[in-house]
């Protein structure tokens, strides 16, 4: 499959990829659910409504991801590794964005350094610097939806553009209807796309190059990290 880059974008089998993901996306997104998180109101952090984490654990789930993902890319890895987080019950909310916005500085801060040519392993795929940080913005991103939804917060969606590139890159099967928003929601098991009902819970990412991609939806064919 050809892959051509340039000023314009990146085109792959046919698709152009309209805006390049950088390693800054991945603060702003942080800084996202860290505004959204601070809407919350302090008698909704514990509720877990049925089958789903409250909006705290859901918080203290991506202060880990952004860690994980950071020893990841640190350490070239080239296998699975143990998480070097998982969770701390005892932080509150507060202690959770700050956490996680610094968590996320220090992986912006390792993608800047990644070299482009180099790939990373993840269960999804081995993953360019792109990928990384299209997996990382999906996990702030929907994450955040959730920890709105679950705590009845206004959603006050993220950038059209960043959302929009986040899909492009990681979730490219999404079909070209509606915004970048409602095509990730969707393509994550989160929310109709017209008629289109949420993919399922075995939804992945093409977190290896798009020149590798084989044109299909990628399944989850590996169990969770946590």
């Amino acid at each position: 499959m050809a892959r051509h880059e340039g000023r314009g974008g990146v085109a792959v089998i046919g698709k152009t990829l309209s805006v390049e993901l950088t390693p800054g996306d991945v603060s702003t997104a942080a800084q996202w659910v860290a505004s959204t998180s601070f809407r919350v109101p302090e008698h909704r952090w514990n509720e877990a409504r049925l089958g789903t984490w409250s909006p705290r654990r859901t918080l203290d789930h991506l202060v880990d991801a952004m860690l994980l993902y950071s020893a990841y890319v640190a350490t070239r890895a080239r296998d699975r590794i143990t998480p070097p987080r998982n969770g701390d019950p005892n932080a509150t909310p507060g202690e959770l964005v700050s956490a996680l916005r610094s968590g996320a500085s220090i992986l912006e801060s390792l993608l800047h350094a990644m070299p482009d040519e180099i790939q990373v392993f993840h269960p999804s795929g081995n993953a360019d610097r792109t990928g990384w940080i299209g997996m990382a913005c999906t996990e702030l991103l929907v994450h955040g939806f959730d920890i709105a939804t679950a705590s009845g917060v206004p959603i006050d969606a993220p950038g059209e553009q960043l959302a929009r590139a986040v899909v492009e890159r990681v979730l490219p099967w999404s079909p070209p209807e509606g915004t970048g928003w409602t095509r990730l929601l969707w393509a994550t098991g989160r929310a109709f796309l017209g008629t289109r009902p949420p993919q399922d819970a075995d939804w992945w990412w093409q977190s290896a190059p798009l020149s590798e991609w084989d044109g299909q939806p990628r399944r989850r064919d590996a169990p969770p990290q946590w």
